[in-house]
């Protein structure tokens, strides 16, 4: 099951079975991954790169061959944790089956089977990602998407060259809202209760703690330290989809850590460490009162339209 809803400040969406989170996507609605802009080079920093200002929040651009002063559409693609967003000059234009990215050439989402590419290509699509999406959808719609997409492009293009175009966000990535209501709000209400840090279940308590260098983890109980651990394991999995956590986790399991059977690497004393992929808004560095304020905006909306 998939559920996926908008609250003032995040985009999320979450894949579900029951309601166990398989994996779960928090993404800012505001200078996010995918957006494209209209924006000019502010400043250039040896050895760093370009930097524009995008409505009051720096980014960064690494590509060479870049003109202060002069003005770009750019991508925002990588989002960091005490870091400069990145910027590419080769924007990707994200639409609801593909990813037009000039001069990419034609790939496929792994999730689309070879048997099916075939089709897709008969479309004769340039430059295309295609999404899994694509695999539902006629291709009928799809080539109707791909040719409304183009003539966006090249209308805004047209206006950049003849210097009428604004400053300012051109594209946003679509963003289809799914689920029921009431586990919207049950989702929000787990993201209130483990950013508090504290989780207990069935005799395990884990604590939860964001510092500088990562997520630190630390799981206490009573009991055999094969089973808690084994127990430990499947909720902290579930724990880092909620709250989409990325970057350096280190988890200190019970003992020597016997029981855990996931990925990452186990020291002698219990301590795990994980790396994972940095996609969207890490909610555990998300101050507190602003999930709060969001989830209160999101349930007296969902109760309004009841």
């Amino acid at each position: 099951m998939v559920v996926s809803y908008e609250t003032p400040s995040f985009r999320r969406r979450f894949l579900l079975e029951g309601d166990k989170v398989l994996q779960g996507r928090s993404f800012y609605r505001k200078h996010e991954k995918g957006e494209v802009y209209l924006a000019k080079v502010n400043e250039q920093v040896q050895r760093l790169g370009s930097l524009f200002e995008i409505e009051g929040e720096t980014f960064l651009c690494q590509e060479k061959g870049l003109r202060l002063g002069e003005q770009y559409l750019v991508e925002i693609i990588k989002r960091q944790e005490g870091k400069y967003p990145l910027l590419s000059t080769n924007p990707g234009w994200i639409s609801d089956n593909f990813i037009y990215r000039h001069g990419k050439g034609v790939d496929f989402s792994k999730e689309i089977p070879e048997s099916y590419r075939d089709h897709l290509l008969s479309l004769d699509l340039t430059d295309v990602y295609f999404r899994r999406e694509a695999l539902k959808t006629p291709l009928y719609r799809i080539k109707d998407e791909y040719d409304l997409l183009r003539k966006k492009i090249d209308g805004i293009t047209r206006q950049m060259k003849e210097d009428q175009l604004e400053p300012g966000l051109v594209h946003e990535p679509p963003f289809k809202e799914e689920g029921e209501k009431w586990m919207k709000v049950h989702l929000e209400e787990r993201i209130l209760q483990v950013r508090k840090g504290k989780v207990e279940e069935e005799g395990i308590v884990i604590y939860f703690e964001p510092t500088r260098v990562g997520l630190v983890v630390d799981v206490n109980g009573v009991g055999k330290e094969e089973e808690l651990n084994r127990r430990a394991q499947e909720l902290i999995e579930e724990i880092l989809e909620l709250m989409n956590v990325g970057g350096l986790v280190l988890i200190d399991l019970v003992g020597s850590g016997k029981g855990y059977r996931g990925p990452g690497t186990l020291s002698r004393e219990g301590v795990l460490i994980l790396s994972r992929p940095v996609r969207g808004a890490n909610l555990f560095y998300v101050d507190e009162e602003q999930l709060i304020k969001d989830y209160v905006v999101l349930k007296d909306k969902l109760e309004e339209t009841q």
